[in-house]
Parts: C-alpha cells; structure tokens; sequence
C-alpha cells in the first residue's frame, strides 16, 4: 500500500506555526527542533553555567559544538548524519524504515522540519503522547511502522479507489418523509389516543354503550385509554362529530399504513445488520414528526452531494429502520455504531441522553464525530415555521423561553400564545381540522410568535455550535482502548459537513498543530475544531499514562 503525506503529494497534511518560527540556520533552533520530534526538551546545558561562555570540556559542551558543526555544515539531512545529531543530544535513534517514512530518502533542514510536523500528527492520531508515540516508533521496521500506524498511511488514491470498487449501497425501501414518523413508537401511542378519543365520543353520543367498547377491547393498554379519554371529554360539546362518519375511517387508514410501514422498517433493520460494511451513522434525536422528515431530509442532502456519493457510501438512516421493542433497539443502534467509521451528529432543538450516548461512545472508540448545526436566516426561519404544526411552535416557543432569547417587548406575545395553545385540547389529534381552526382563529398572534422564534432560533444554534466546539461536557472524550482524547467537529453548512466526511474517510483532512491553554491541539481546518488534544503538564502526562496503560 502507497504511503502519502504531504511532502509525497498527498495525504494527511500537517502545519505547526511553533515550528515554523524555529530559526533552524542554528544549532540552538535545530535542538528545539528535534525537541519537537522527541516528545520533550532537549538540551545541552554547560556544567559551568557561571561562565560567560561554554567551557568546551564537559561532554555537553563538547557534544553542542560537533552539532553546531553539523548543522552549520550539513546541506543535505540522511539517515546516518540524522542518527548522529540523535546520539549527541542523548536521544534514541531512528531506523532507516522511520528515517525513510518521515524524511524520505533525507533532504534540506526544512524537509527535516515538515517530517517532524507529519510525524507529530500522526502521535496526537495514534498515540495522544509525543514522547511514548516517538519510543514506540523510531526503532520499527517498515512492516512494524504500518501494523502501527494502519489505515492512517494509505494513500487518498488508494483509499478511494477501495470505496469506489465496492458494491451499491444497501437496498433498503423508501417511506415518503411524512410517513416516516409512523415508524416511531410516539407514533403508535398518537393512534390508541385518537382510537380512544373515537370509542369515547361514540359513547358519549350514545352510539355505543361503555360496556360495549370496553368488550371490543382485549388489550388492557387501549381499555385504559378509552376510560380515560371518555372521563376527560365528559361535559364537551361533542354534536359536530355525529355527522362525521370519515374520523374512523381515517384512523383504520392510519392503522393500516401504519403496520404496513413498520413492516417496511423492519426489512429495512433486517438489510443493515446483514450488510457487510457500514460506513457512517447518524446520531439523531426522533419523537415527533419533523424530527422524522428533518433527519430524512439531512441524510438525503449529504448522501447525494457529488464528492459524498462518488464513494458510495453506506450509512444507517434510523428514519428507515424499525424495531418493536427499546432493547433490541439500543442493541442494533449499539452495533450500527460500532460497525460505522464516521458518526454525524444532527444539532437539534434540544440533546437526548440516547443521541449524546452515541457521541460519546462513537469518540470512546476513536473515531470521527462531525457535529452539524443548522445556520438558518431568520428569514428562512419564518418561512420554514409557516408550516410547522402548532405542537413544533409551542415547543419551541417553550425551549427559548426557557433559554431566555426572547426580548422584553416579545415575551408578552410568547407567554399569551403558550397561555391560549394549553387552553387548546383537542378531541383528535391525527384526524380532524380543529387544529387548522385554532391557528386561523390567532393567525395575528402565531405571525408574531413565528417572528420571535425566528429570531431566538439563530441565537441558539449560534450558541449551541460554540458549546460543543469549545465547552460541552462530551466535546472531548478518550479512545477506552489507548487513552488518546478526541474531540467533536462542528460544522455550519452542508457543504462543509460533506467535505470533512470525505476528508477523513479518505485520509486528506488538514489539521495545524497548535498551543494552546497549556495543551498541544490537533486543530482541523474545516471546521476549526479540535481532533486531538495533547497536555502539556508534566504530572499529568506521567501519572496519565502510567496508569492508563497499565
């Protein structure tokens, strides 16, 4: 397999402002410099420090000026010459197979330099330690150095070339994006709601005794609902329903595409987990409707972005899949995770433990996670909320009520409007027009509303992208099998979401090597977050991998 880093063309690429500010026309900038690819300071300090200058008789002294002598006469860096400049700063050697894939076959002190800078890449990729990713490293051999370092040294070439010879993606069947939610299980409960609200009405209009309707039901779970629907709606005004003959006939439609999709789902589920490769999950919250068709929507957008689909992808759409019960659930969603390489996670109005946990767990097995948050005008906004049902208004009128993102002359709108949606109860809630009715009858009061939401909604995704690029709780987590931390990559647009995807799956992201707050970070430069972090205290590296490793 080709081998590519940046000085090759290609691959991973790497720059390091610390080390480009070393002056390497002298021996002490090129110390520092080789500091840099050892994993600590490298020094040759005079034993006489009260001399003005160096004693030329202590080994250290000795040993600086034959350096000095190198570097200042040295044009061209080989193997033997850079073995030489290792022994005489007391540091361990490099084999002629690291010497050949860090350098080359050798070159200028500036080559030395951008070798140095790849390989210190490749230790925050691999290792989270400079210092413990140089030891393991320098004495290998060639096929030692690639079992090490695997996946990470191929070439983009040939890393596209393997994804593009690979079968189509998964067979699975559609579900228009309005009929996805019916795969859900607040979709199911939405049903035996209305199913009882129905029983109850019938009841209550004399159509059907109680007795009667509590008979037709064998299942405990909709006798319950019926009994209850039936007490809440005592003392309404039920009369518009007697001539409505189509509410039954409307819900035994929905029954009925119901099951038929879960069927779907189901094969779709059956699909995935007999699937030999997975490539990317999405991490995505879905308890209501538009969380379906949103997430559907995303998936839809990234998948058939040109440099996205050229690769042919497989990636698990949880809008498609259905399971009838939380454990097998949590148990193929737990096995999506750890068959995918690459895990995107949707931004939504608000986190779930279910979503994060599978964060977490994407990063504790040191893979990527890219992180998408919308950043939508408030323009859009309000076009977008014209459409909306009132449920998704009243949410999110609460979430940034919440927040505090309303100003003083909206909040008086916004507490009137969730003051007049909770007097609002319904007797049906898939079927009938009483919700069309409410939202006509305050058509004044939902344009203001739609405004203000608009407007707090561009501050919250603005908030919450800096949250998990700089401060939330999970942006880092440690690999559980070597102790590197990794962390969370935010986008804002598609675009750039798509093009970190296929930078990382094929081995061409760029990342600058930055300090920072007393850690080195691995910054990449698409979504300028941190993909690796490093500390640089010593206490807590020692005590860190002495017992982390053992």
């Amino acid at each position: 397999m080709q081998i590519a880093f940046q000085n090759s063309g290609g691959g991973w690429r790497y720059t390091e402002p610390i080390a480009d500010q070393l002056d390497l026309t002298n021996v002490d900038g090129f110390i520092q410099l080789l500091s840099l690819l050892c994993g600590q300071e490298v020094n040759l300090i005079c034993r006489l420090p009260n001399e003005d200058a160096r004693c030329q008789k202590c080994p250290e002294c000795i040993n600086f000026s034959l350096l000095d002598s190198l570097v200042v006469t040295e044009g061209h860096w080989d193997h033997p010459r850079f073995n030489q400049a290792l022994l005489l700063l007391n540091q361990p050697t490099v084999s002629a197979s690291f010497f050949s894939l860090f350098f080359d076959t050798g070159g200028t002190v500036t080559e030395l330099k951008q070798g140095i800078i790849n390989f210190r890449g490749i230790a925050m990729l691999v290792f989270g330690n400079f210092r413990f990713a140089y030891k393991q490293l320098a004495p290998l051999g060639s096929i030692s150095l690639g079992k090490s370092l695997d996946g990470y040294l191929a070439s983009p070439e040939d890393v596209i070339a393997e994804y593009k010879s690979r079968r189509r993606a998964v067979s699975v069947k559609e579900i228009s994006d309005n009929q996805r939610w019916y795969l859900g299980y607040i979709s199911g409960a939405r049903l035996s709601e209305d199913q009882g609200s129905s029983d109850a009405v019938l009841c209550h209009l004399g159509i059907l005794s109680k007795e009667e309707i509590e008979e037709s039901h064998t299942d405990q779970l909709q006798r319950d609902i019926f009994l209850r629907r039936f007490a809440e709606l005592s003392g309404r005004d039920l009369q518009i329903w007697e001539e409505s003959s189509d509410v039954g006939e409307k819900l035994a439609k929905i029954n009925t595409d119901l099951l038929s999709l879960q069927g779907i789902g189901w094969a779709n589920t059956v699909e995935y987990l007999t699937s030999d490769y997975l490539d990317v999950y999405i991490a995505t919250s879905m308890r209501e409707s538009w969380e379906y068709q949103s997430t559907a929507e995303f998936a839809r957008a990234i998948f058939n972005i040109e440099s996205v689909e050229d690769l042919q992808l497989r990636y698990f759409d949880p809008t498609l899949s259905f399971l009838k019960n939380r454990i097998d659930k949590g148990l193929v969603e737990g096995l999506m995770l750890r068959r995918a390489k690459c895990t995107l996670y949707m931004v939504q109005e608000s986190d779930t433990l279910g979503k994060d946990s599978e964060l977490a767990s994407t990063l504790a097995q040191g893979k990527p996670v890219i992180a998408y948050v919308p950043n939508p005008s408030q323009a859009e906004l309000e076009e977008f909320l014209q459409s909306m049902p009132l449920r998704f208004i009243e949410k999110r009128a609460m979430l940034y009520l919440a927040e505090d993102l309303f100003g003083h002359d909206e909040l008086k709108t916004i507490i009137k409007f969730l003051q007049n949606a909770a007097e609002f109860n319904p007797v049906f809630e898939l079927v009938g027009e009483e919700e069309n009715e409410f939202m006509l009858q305050h058509k004044d009061q939902l344009s203001n509303v739609r405004k203000a939401i608009s407007v707090a909604e561009v501050e919250y995704y603005d908030k919450r992208a800096r949250t998990l690029a700089k401060s939330h709780p999970l942006g880092i987590q440690m690999h559980l099998d070597t102790g590197v931390a990794n962390g969370v990559l935010v986008t804002r647009s598609l675009h750039d979401c798509a093009k970190l995807l296929v930078s990382l799956l094929t081995n061409q992201a760029e990342f600058s090597i930055e300090e920072e707050d007393g850690t080195t970070v691995l910054r990449e430069k698409i979504s300028n977050c941190a993909y690796r972090v490093v500390t640089n205290d010593p206490t807590v590296t020692n005590s860190f991998w002495n017992f982390y490793l053992s």
